[in-house]
């Protein structure tokens, strides 16, 4: 229980960090890593304007949007109230896809449902691929998946690719 959060069933954010220590210790799985950042916009809105249950239904569903999405090359954790992250691998070259694959259907998802109201959640995305130069250690790459995923939320961009040189921070 304590690697779990309570509402979504997923991982926690101490179940992140160890999990992103672990990956530290390994140089060939590290290599390959990926770290996401997710945050949704709108909750507070959501929460003064229909409640905390419906803000609640609105983390669950942002949270199986993520997972359904990338669970198949990593692991997805809620780490805050409405921030979540996904440590992935990269096998091949498709994230940048998912991410477009998870905006949209996260928006499609949002016009099929119960949140057809003017106060619609809406997702920024920031991703980093693991830099041997700046990610020293876990935090420093957190950090950097943050600063590109608040870029993005600040910029009000929709489609996202992982940090590369002309956006490094």
């Amino acid at each position: 229980l304590a690697y779990k959060d309570y509402m979504t069933g997923g991982g926690n954010r101490l179940a992140f960090e160890i999990d992103l220590e672990d990956v530290f210790s390994d140089d060939t799985r590290l290599q390959n890593t990926g770290l996401i950042y997710f945050d949704v916009d709108g909750m507070k809105k959501i929460n003064d304007e229909l409640g905390h249950i419906k803000g609640d239904e609105a983390i669950i569903f942002a949270y199986n949007s993520i997972s359904e999405i990338f669970s198949k090359n990593g692991r997805c954790y809620r780490i805050g109230g409405d921030e979540f992250a996904a440590l992935v691998t990269f096998e091949d070259e498709s994230i940048d896809k998912k991410i477009e694959n998870l905006i949209e259907e996260f928006e499609i998802k949002l016009q099929n449902s119960k949140y057809k109201i003017d106060i619609s959640p809406d997702i920024s995305v920031g991703g980093v691929r693991y830099d041997p130069k700046l990610d020293k250690d876990p935090k420093s790459m957190m950090a950097r998946a943050d600063k590109v995923m608040y870029l993005n939320k600040t910029k009000n961009r929709k489609k996202v690719n992982f940090e590369n040189e002309k956006t490094k921070i």
